[in-house]
């Protein structure tokens, strides 16, 4: 698991962030990378994009597990983060990381001489 983001990067006075959220951020990162066909091993560290996608990922997660009810504020603390992450999440590609695209597969046109 690559740290994308530390505890210090999560805090937020109304809400507790403990380590297993950041682990659990920075896990969430990997995900997010490899379903949109990036190697998180490619991706040259610190990136500020990544970094606030694990940190709000790990806030989110606090938020609902301090949240006593499903009528808690912090319920809608951790709708918040959602829509955050969702908006976060839209913008990155590789380009948006600095990864510069290869050439894929190619055709070659094959005939006899």
């Amino acid at each position: 698991m690559t740290n994308y983001c530390m505890l210090a990067d999560c805090a937020d006075p109304a809400i507790s962030v403990k380590q297993r959220h950041v682990d659990s951020g920075n896990v969430y990162v990997d995900v997010v990378l490899r379903e949109r066909g990036i190697n998180p091993s490619d991706v040259v560290l610190p990136k500020t994009l990544l970094t606030e996608i694990a940190a709000v990922y790990a806030k989110r997660e606090a938020a609902i597990a301090g949240a006593i009810g499903d009528e808690s504020i912090l319920i809608d603390k951790a709708r918040q983060f959602k829509a955050t992450l969702d908006m976060l999440i839209s913008g990155l590609s590789k380009a948006a990381l600095g990864i510069t695209e290869t050439a894929g597969f190619g055709n070659v046109t094959l005939g006899r001489g």
